[in-house]
């Protein structure tokens, strides 16, 4: 005997600033009734998403999380990307776990499938707003845009699933520019993203609560970059979602381009984003200016100066300006207050030497020149409020212990063709999540990504030739492996186990005409259930 669910999506068609009606599709669940399945891994392909119609729809890699007691269960979907309706099933690796929940009152359900949320004692769901979402042509991007439901009661077959957030969206246009990512911050410093609770009740609006430790800003990652629309009147759409709020004092938008410049936006007019609503902004074209070749551009936590030695072109040794005590510093000015702040020296800035911003735990951010070359050992090493970086196009080598113990750090976009990748360079970064190379790097060095627990996806280039031992010794969390290259890199030793080197719980994805070498090749051989074929 089967148990049939059905879930219902509102679905919203925006055309304006203001609230707009709403779309009610339906799509079916079924399983047959098992309790004992267990939620293994999150799928990060999860992208539901808006059509040329600006309609919710389904994608064929979507997953949700149900809670039939308080246990969390993966279903996935089983219908094409584009449908309005179609059946979830539950995902059959978790059918060997024979655990069960404690009984609730009705059956909810939340969008995207997430391992680590919880229903609790008074049936509140425990979630994560994410503060890193993903570029999306007109549409939000994958996983961004959470979603509840609430059955009317237990034995109801009805799930009305329904937005936790509203969206900001920012429209932009110009010529010939690339945009590698943007972030919005609200003026007043509101709570935009992490760990959040939300009540969902049958028929009701659910009610979304921000924990006050979570994320005052919210990026999105444009990837290999967006290319903006020249036509003011048909700009390109950046999407953001972000939980019910109002900006008391204003908000602020920064964005990069792919010279690693920027621009920043802001104004103090304060703006309430509704639940299900979105708010579009009015075209602009940003105006860029990024650290020239003698400047480093950085945040910090507080105010000041941060004391470093930098080499610049034609010295050997480190160049200094002094202040009037006497003290070392660099001469220093303001740059887009609020922002940045910029250090300028005599020369071009070519290499960031042995531990230069060691332990400078105020460091948040760091914008770094196109003249860079060379990333010396220990760069940033300790710098726990570092959160992301992007590493120039003309940086060839970085030291071992670059990024070590940057527990803070999420993303890496390396755009550079680098030919030298030291040891260790990733170690202990905790919450390193997004890690982008261009094509040319050939090796991966011993333990580059040890312990960075937090890692779940990473692709690995066509380019790579050889990757050394223990590469990603202790990622725990690692789940998905895409390598594309043909040809099988020489690899070392354990490579994907965890600290009692014992194999991780992990897909490897390897060009479909390589498999058969992949699952023969000297230490892949290790992995081959693990091995499959993908269309790169």
């Amino acid at each position: 005997m089967k148990k049939i669910f059905t879930l219902f999506i509102l679905l919203c068609a925006f055309s304006s600033c203001a609230e707009t009606s709403i779309t009610e599709e339906h799509v079916l669940l079924t399983d047959e009734v098992k309790y004992y399945a267990t939620i293994t891994e999150s799928d990060l392909a999860s992208r539901t998403y808006l059509d040329e119609q600006r309609r919710q729809c389904w994608h064929a890699q979507d997953s949700i999380s149900v809670f039939r007691t308080t246990r969390n269960e993966r279903f996935n979907f089983d219908g094409e990307t584009g449908d309005f309706e179609g059946s979830f099933t539950r995902d059959a690796s978790e059918s060997a776990d024979t655990s069960v929940g404690d009984a609730i009152s009705t059956t909810y359900a939340l969008y995207p499938c997430d391992a680590a949320a919880t229903l609790d004692a008074e049936e509140k769901i425990s979630l994560t707003m994410p503060a890193m979402q993903y570029y999306a042509k007109n549409s939000y991007g994958p996983s961004a845009n959470v979603m509840v439901a609430a059955a009317e009661s237990a034995q109801s077959n009805l799930l009305p699933f329904r937005s936790v957030g509203g969206y900001l969206v920012v429209k932009l246009y110009g010529e010939n520019t690339t945009i590698a990512s943007i972030t919005l911050a609200g003026n007043n410093g509101e709570v935009l993203a992490g760990n959040a609770t939300v009540e969902a009740r049958y028929g009701y609006t659910p009610s979304l609560m921000m924990a006050e430790d979570g994320s005052r800003e919210v990026t999105i990652d444009c990837g290999a970059g967006v290319t903006l629309s020249n036509d003011k009147e048909n700009p390109t759409e950046f999407w953001f979602v972000l939980p019910p709020v109002t900006f008391e004092k204003g908000i602020t938008i920064m964005t990069v381009n792919s010279q690693n410049q920027m621009d920043t936006q802001s104004s103090n007019k304060k703006l309430t984003v509704s639940r299900n609503t979105a708010k579009l902004m009015a075209a602009y074209e940003p105006m860029f200016n990024g650290p020239a070749n003698n400047e480093l551009w950085y945040k910090s936590k507080f105010p000041g100066a941060i004391f470093i030695d930098i080499y610049v072109s034609g010295f050997e040794i480190p160049v200094f300006g002094y202040n009037a005590d006497g003290t070392k510093s660099i001469f220093e000015y303001d740059y887009n207050p609020g922002c940045y702040r910029v250090k300028h020296f005599s020369g071009e800035v070519t290499q960031l030497p042995y531990h230069i911003f060691y332990d400078k735990d105020n460091l948040e951010e760091v914008a770094l020149p196109n003249s860079l070359r060379k990333i010396c050992e220990g760069a940033f090493i300790g710098c726990d409020g570092l959160k992301g970086i992007m590493i120039p196009e003309n940086v060839y080598q970085i030291d071992k212990y670059a990024f070590r113990g940057c527990t803070s750090l999420e993303t890496v976009l390396i755009k550079g063709q680098l030919t030298s990748l030291e040891g260790m360079i990733f170690y202990d970064c905790t919450s390193l999540k997004i890690v982008e190379f261009a094509e040319g790097i050939t090796r991966l060095t011993d333990r580059m990504f040890g312990n960075c627990v937090s890692l779940e996806t990473i692709t690995l280039p066509a380019s790579i030739e050889q990757i050394e031992a223990q590469i990603f010794e202790g990622c725990t969390n690692l789940k998905t492996v895409y390598v594309k290259a043909t040809t099988p890199p020489d690899m070392s030793y354990w490579v994907f186990t965890d600290n009692e080197h014992k194999n991780l719980n992990c897909k490897i994805y390897v060009p479909v005409e390589s498999v058969e070498e992949y699952k023969k090749a000297s230490n892949w051989s290790t992995y081959a259930d693990q091995i499959e074929g993908y269309n790169f």
